[in-house]
């Protein structure tokens, strides 16, 4: 409910999330806490959209977050939470991938 900077780290399973944690202690000697979540399915935001219409339309089942670029997510607990929002709210394109905006094509350094 409320606005906090927290780092989020998603994996398609538990191990992963196990060699993150003994990488970032054995070579960083980082000690971390991983807590589960209740998010299974991520979905990127179209920038057309307004974040406050947004903001009205989700449910308790999700999350809004920004990735490491600062594109706008929801995060859903189950595909069922996903089809149900799409559903409702067929005005709001969202992308399985990361959309790329016009001003990171011109930043990349490829």
């Amino acid at each position: 409910d409320g606005e906090s900077r927290m780092p989020l780290l998603g994996a398609v399973g538990p191990l992963q999330f196990d060699v993150v944690q003994f990488r970032l202690k054995s070579e960083y000697g980082a000690e971390t806490v991983a807590e589960s979540q209740p998010w299974s399915v991520t979905r990127w935001v179209d920038p057309s959209i307004d974040e406050e219409i947004l903001l009205s339309k989700t449910s308790y089942a999700t999350a809004h977050v920004r990735d490491d670029l600062g594109r706008l997510c929801i995060l859903f607990e189950s595909a069922w939470n996903l089809e149900y929002f799409a559903r409702q709210n067929p005005d709001i394109p969202l992308h399985n991938t990361p959309p790329v905006i016009p001003s990171e094509i011109a930043n990349r350094k490829d």
